[in-house]
């Protein structure tokens, strides 16, 4: 419910952006924001500590990239954060493979995804580091 409520008020704040502007998350089919969520976490088995920094990064990655939050790239973006909270956090992952069959992507969008992601996170923080 919330999530949606922060879609809907992303939109009406960005209603002038151009939406035909595509971004490596968007994606043409609307999905169940709530399933989507319930699935990802009972077939990967996520702690709590996971979803946690999940929401962290996925709120950091927002503000970096400047990305609208949409309904048409939510599902992918909360992939990416889950994936990512996942190999950062858990001691017993999954392989690729089996991410990129349960998130429904293919492991070449998979790492594209998880590369852009990283790349608007990680690049600000070592130009801070190097500082």
């Amino acid at each position: 419910e919330l999530l949606n409520e922060c879609i809907e008020i992303s939109e009406i704040r960005n209603q002038d952006i151009d939406y035909e502007r595509k971004t490596i998350f968007d994606i043409k089919r609307e999905i169940n924001l709530k399933e989507y969520l319930e699935r990802i976490v009972k077939l990967t088995e996520i702690d709590h500590n996971s979803i946690v920094t999940a929401l962290v990064l996925i709120d950091e990655f927002l503000f970096r990239s400047l990305i609208t939050l949409r309904k048409s790239n939510i599902c992918m973006i909360i992939l990416t954060a889950f994936y990512i909270s996942i190999k950062m956090n858990e001691d017993n992952i999954f392989k690729s493979n089996y991410f990129s069959e349960i998130f429904g992507v293919t492991l070449k969008k998979l790492s594209e995804l998880e590369i852009f992601f990283l790349s608007k996170i990680l690049i600000p923080v070592i130009k801070f580091l190097e500082e």
